[in-house]
């Protein structure tokens, strides 16, 4: 058991190291789901305000009828600051599908990318992000609408935007907190009950006991890195799992060893903890 132990542990670690460097790296992403639109023909930019000097990006290639709307766009006279773009340009690199990409029935999805962190010359990184929007678009027709202010709360965002009457809103991610957490406990707490049988507990006197233990820490510590992740980035949901997670092994070998007193007791609470961490790093890995 104890190199089984000590086996997980190296993993662990290594697998944290050799991925700390791409969370580090998370771009901030903004999906824009578009709603009756059937097949229309239009183009899709983001409107956001920035200060500094303004770089082109890279546009990609679209026959003449997108041109045409692309040309609209860069010529707009706007009205308020909100005039930097995919199109326009921003200080840092904007990657996006102007087109949006056909679903099914009448929905096309238009994901965009922000080259969020930046490197000087020193290796210090600073982080610019988009923190409002409003979305603009060139119908079949070349007409222009464009859509109230959105506030980007979330890292990685998601907005829908109903082509007929130009409304927008941005989707609160609580479901898919949800989803990540039901996940992740489900699959950890199948592993405790695992180690729980091989570790040869009395089950009717200790089942309910460790099992309530180990289900509200680990959906408690699931939860807290879900919202770090869906509300900042990959790499404060690490800085999370890792202080979260020591203190989650402390307290579930404390409290189970003072329930059940033997050194069983203590490495079931310290396994069952660790492998929450192990699932919770794996799944925002996947994500």
């Amino acid at each position: 058991m104890k190199k089984i132990l000590l086996l997980l542990v190296i993993l662990f670690t290594n697998i944290i190291v050799i991925n700390a460097a791409s969370l580090k790296k998370d771009d901030q992403q903004i999906k824009i789901e578009v709603i009756n639109a059937f097949n229309s023909e239009y183009i899709l930019d983001i409107l956001f305000v920035e200060e500094d000097n303004v770089n082109n990006n890279t546009i990609p290639s679209l026959s003449a009828n997108y041109i045409e709307k692309i040309n609209i766009i860069r010529q707009y006279d706007f009205d308020d600051e909100f005039k930097n773009s995919l199109i326009r340009g921003s200080v840092e690199t904007l990657e996006g599908n102007l087109k949006g990409i056909q679903l099914q029935g009448s929905k096309k999805v238009h994901n965009f990318v922000y080259n969020t962190y930046q490197e000087d010359s020193f290796g210090s990184i600073s982080e610019k992000r988009i923190n409002y929007i409003k979305i603009i678009v060139v119908d079949d027709d070349n007409n222009v609408q464009i859509s109230e202010i959105l506030e980007l709360k979330q890292y990685n965002s998601y907005v829908k935007y109903n082509y007929e009457n130009h409304l927008a809103i941005v989707i609160n991610p609580s479901l898919n907190i949800i989803y990540f957490t039901l996940f992740s406990v489900l699959i950890s707490l199948l592993i405790s009950l695992f180690i729980f049988t091989k570790l040869k507990f009395n089950i009717k006197e200790l089942l309910i006991k460790f099992g309530l233990i180990t289900g509200l820490a680990s959906t408690t510590l699931t939860m807290l890195v879900a919202n770090a992740l869906y509300y900042d980035n990959g790499l404060f949901a690490l800085y999370t799992l890792i202080i979260l997670g020591i203190i989650n092994i402390l307290f579930q070998s404390i409290i189970l060893y003072s329930i059940n007193k033997h050194k069983k007791a203590f490495l079931f609470g310290f396994l069952s903890a660790f492998i929450n961490m192990i699932i919770v790093f794996l799944v925002i890995l996947l994500i």
